[in-house]
């Protein structure tokens, strides 16, 4: 008797030791999307000036125009389509790829023949996304610019930062290991990436929501997803 009560105890504990774990993943989770998504500052990464002070929610509603406007070379063209193409399927976005010079391009990715950009009026950077006007919550043009390192040779280890910066993600956040954040070094995308990204597409999270209603929601988003 004795031994099915340790044993019986052992497995309480345990159980609320996970408990424990999936509620601090989640407040992690919920905390990281909140600096992600709503708390960049009024001159984040270079973005546009109503998308960065609106403190809502911005997200592309589909399809997405998207063409390699500079540099389309095979390999930058193929790199963009994989990272671009798992982040859409993520967020249940459609993306229509066409030809720079096409009509109605809303994603343009430039390839430049630079190594450096002057964002921000007076920073340095090898890479960078400029967003336009989202002040009603929903993307409508977004440029990404990525330096060059050498002949025919760019900064392709940013790419996967600046498409999640034209996806929405205004902001950066250091508490879990992400493509978004510039203290972990990570260049392609994360578990907690994709779980963010299906997060913020989540239709139950509509354009220009404020911080203070999505962050109920947000927390309901990813208790299910650590559940399944």
């Amino acid at each position: 008797m004795q031994q099915f009560r340790y044993i019986f105890l052992l497995a309480v504990l345990t159980a609320l030791a996970g408990c424990q774990s999936s509620q601090e993943v989640e407040d992690r989770l919920v905390a990281a999307f909140g600096e992600t998504m709503f708390d960049a500052g009024p001159a984040s990464h270079g973005q546009g000036e109503v998308f960065s002070k609106s403190g809502n929610l911005a997200k592309w509603e589909s399809p997405v125009t998207v063409a390699v406007m500079v540099g389309d070379t095979p390999e930058n063209v193929a790199a963009t389509q994989e990272i671009l193409s798992e982040l859409a399927d993520l967020g249940g976005l459609e993306l229509d790829w066409v030809k720079a010079g096409a009509d109605g391009i809303e994603l343009e990715i430039h390839f430049s023949d630079k190594r450096e950009f002057v964002i921000n009026g007076n920073q340095l950077a090898a890479c960078y996304a400029r967003t336009g006007d989202a002040s009603d919550g929903r993307l409508k043009t977004v440029g990404i610019y990525i330096g060059m390192t050498g002949e025919d040779e760019w900064r392709t280890d940013c790419l996967t930062h600046e498409l999640l910066h034209a996806l929405g993600w205004r902001g950066h956040t250091h508490r879990l290991r992400s493509a978004i954040s510039y203290a972990h070094g990570e260049t392609e995308l994360t578990k907690w990436d994709r779980l963010m990204m299906r997060a913020l597409y989540d239709p139950r999270l509509p354009p220009g929501i404020s911080k203070a209603d999505a962050i109920p929601v947000v927390r309901a988003i990813f208790r299910e997803m650590i559940k399944e």
